[in-house]
């Protein structure tokens, strides 16, 4: 949710624009001096003031170059760094410590081929509509999580390329959180069935998947996603174990199963639409519950369980807006009549149920950039005009 959104104006001198850091100056209360600026900014607003400082280091060279060039702004005990282009990225995985925070700008960063680190990674979002003063912040290479990612959260990036848990190994307490996947994505395991290492408590959270391509969970434990989108042409849900699937929105173009080789989850809430007629494939100890079922009745989710679930709901008029197969960030996934499919906890079934539902343009909890103005041409005194509207998040 936006709060507190706050208009600034102020004058660049281009050619100093990387030449210092921001400095907080305690003794006055909201005041900041940036030296690379001309005059002085004052918030009333926005806090933790910190935080937007570092954010405004990421958005506004990139915004002063028309968005030609990428950030990846490192926060570090002792200081902040940026780094420019499409590997910043790497380059600021490289440098970073443990617990480490990095912004990204809009733009299109190459991944690091392994990240084995516990790090805080927040991109500027990927709705198209909600990025226009930044930019959507992409990933276009394969990224590997290795078994010292514990702890990590990343938010607010689409990734084009394959996200891979490192085999065999154990990467524990890990968040995405309002990302988007547009090809594999894989908890990978020499052994489904009796894995060397598990994942545990990992959570992934509003995130969208699209594609054709499978989503692997074969060695995560007590994984819990939620209020996700999973728009497929092919099965969607492979070797989910021991593990919470609640409030979800999945739709499958294929005549395959929705979930294949599952065992011992709590598949709840969801709204269920497959071409297959029958979202599970194989796998026992599962619970189905208020889950519904778009367009098909299945009458049985033997030899699971199911409560309460409702078949054969119409699909037509469901959504407010919504039409096809594919995924659409034009389509708006509201339901028509949220009281008459409640969850298991009297919210509405789908991503808008629970006691935080989905953020609409799943807008990052950074600071958020609503518009920019910036001057053609300098003025007489070779100073540039900037105007920015920032709004805080709550969440």
């Amino acid at each position: 949710m936006d709060s507190s959104v706050d208009a600034m104006r102020f004058k660049v001198n281009q050619h100093s624009l990387f030449s210092a850091m921001p400095r907080v100056c305690h003794d006055i209360p909201n005041l900041v001096v940036f030296p690379f600026f001309q005059t002085i900014l004052i918030n009333q607003q926005i806090k933790p003031m910190k935080k937007l400082f570092i954010f405004l280091m990421v958005l506004i060279p990139s915004a002063l170059m028309a968005q030609t060039i990428t950030i990846a702004t490192l926060h570090k005990t002792g200081g902040v760094q940026n780094f420019i282009g499409s590997l910043s990225l790497r380059q600021a995985v490289t440098a970073a410590s443990h617990g480490d925070t990095i912004y990204l700008s809009g733009g299109t960063f190459m991944a690091p081929d392994t990240i084995n680190k516990s790090l805080v990674i927040i991109g500027a979002g990927h709705y198209p509509d909600s990025t226009l003063a930044t930019g959507v912040t992409l990933v276009s290479t394969a990224m590997v999580l290795g078994e010292n990612a514990d702890n990590s959260y990343i938010e607010g990036i689409r990734f084009m390329g394959n996200v891979t848990f490192a085999t065999d190994k154990s990467v524990n307490d890990l968040t995405f959180r309002r990302c988007r996947f547009d090809l594999q994505f894989i908890y990978s395991t020499s052994n489904y069935w009796a894995p060397v290492a598990t994942c545990n408590n990992n959570q992934i959270i509003e995130c969208v998947f699209t594609g054709s391509d499978t989503r692997y969970f074969g060695n995560a434990r007590s994984l819990t996603i939620s209020k996700c989108l999973f728009f497929m042409d092919w099965r969607t849900i492979e070797n989910l174990t021991a593990s919470t699937f609640i409030n979800n929105i999945l739709f499958s173009s294929n005549g395959t199963y929705l979930f294949n080789t599952c065992y011992n989850n709590q598949i709840k809430n969801n709204l269920i639409r497959t071409v297959a007629g029958y979202p599970f494939s194989s796998g026992t100890g599962s619970y189905f519950v208020n889950n519904v079922c778009l367009g098909f009745t299945n009458t049985s989710f033997l030899p699971n369980v199911g409560v309460n679930n409702y078949q054969g709901v119409v699909l037509e008029g469901f959504f407010l807006n919504q039409d096809g197969w594919n995924f659409s960030y034009d389509h708006d996934y509201h339901l028509a009549n949220p009281g008459s499919y409640p969850g298991d906890d009297g919210t509405q079934t789908g991503i808008y149920g629970t006691t935080g539902p989905y953020k609409d343009g799943a807008v990052p909890s950074n600071p958020h950039v609503r518009s920019k103005n910036i001057a053609v041409s300098t003025n007489a005194n070779g100073q540039l005009e900037v105007q920015i509207k920032v709004a805080a998040q709550q969440e």
